[in-house]
């Protein structure tokens, strides 16, 4: 069963900041001490992002405050 955190992210919103910031999946993947394949399966909601992760990624990306709720808890 997918968590509630997985099913609210924004993958579109979060590929943007990642262009914006000059990032491709691969990088960000080996930032996090993950593998390309299973950062990929988290961007296509196959798999949940861990909350760790999630502040990892807010680190990486230099998300603001008020990024978040677009992002992280997409409605």
């Amino acid at each position: 069963m997918k968590s509630e955190l997985s099913k609210m992210v924004n993958t579109n919103k979060l590929k943007a900041k990642m262009v914006e910031k000059g990032y491709t999946q691969e990088q960000l993947a080996r930032e996090m001490g993950i593998s390309s394949a299973a950062f990929s399966r988290r961007m296509a909601n196959v798999s949940d992002f861990a909350v760790g992760e999630v502040g990892v990624l807010i680190e990486i990306l230099d998300i603001a405050e008020s990024e978040l709720v677009p992002i992280f808890f997409n409605h």
